[in-house]
């Protein structure tokens, strides 16, 4: 009698569990879906600028702003693909709109202090590569364009100074790689010697 009731109460646990794992997969079900549909989108967006398929990028950058509305990254994107397509002034529009929404977000300054160099706006470019700098000390670039503006500018001082941040910069990314190849071979290194051991012991 005890093993018949066993047998009915396991049973019915097994399909109590089945129904609660089908409840939850329905309830996880459009999530997935739309995480799988946003990175097939993203790969096709990409591809789409690869390809210099600029109309193509802005729309499908355009439907993941609107899914992702907190990813400044996909905005970022559609302003290299209006440049892409000589939509200047929407590029710069949207642009604007990315840098009010974060004011230090580096990937969107690193495209304006660019466009104000072409435009040879060296002091208002100066400007915004030194909070580049600032917010990332070890942006080679943003030195050798300050550099670069100190020579148009005839700033001996702009000029020293900006090459000195970049020797120091420049010391720094040597330095981190030098560590992270050591800890890499150390790494290397105490693996071989663990399995070393495995194998005596």
């Amino acid at each position: 009698m005890n093993m018949k009731l066993q047998s009915i109460l396991g049973n019915r646990c097994f399909v109590l569990c089945g129904f609660i794992y089908f409840f939850v997969l329905m309830l996880l079900a459009p999530a997935l879906r739309a995480q799988s549909n946003g990175s097939s989108l993203e790969q096709q967006a990409q591809a789409a600028m690869q390809a210099a398929r600029f109309d193509r990028a802005v729309r499908l950058y355009s439907h993941l702003r609107e899914s992702h509305p907190e990813e400044l990254r996909y905005s970022l994107q559609m302003v290299k693909a209006y440049f892409g397509l000589g939509q200047n002034e929407q590029a710069q529009r949207l642009l604007e709109d990315i840098l009010l929404a974060d004011t230090d977000y580096v990937p969107a300054l690193e495209i304006k202090a660019d466009m104000l160099y072409g435009k040879q706006q060296w002091l208002e470019s100066a400007e915004v590569y030194s909070q580049i700098s600032q917010k990332q000390p070890n942006h080679l670039q943003a030195y050798k364009q300050l550099m670069s503006i100190a020579e148009q500018l005839d700033d001996s001082i702009l000029l020293e100074q900006a090459g000195r941040e970049y020797r120091a910069a420049r010391y720094r990314s040597q330095l981190v790689r030098h560590v992270s190849s050591a800890d890499a071979f150390g790494s290397k290194v105490i693996e071989g010697l663990n399995e070393g051991l495995v194998r005596y012991v």
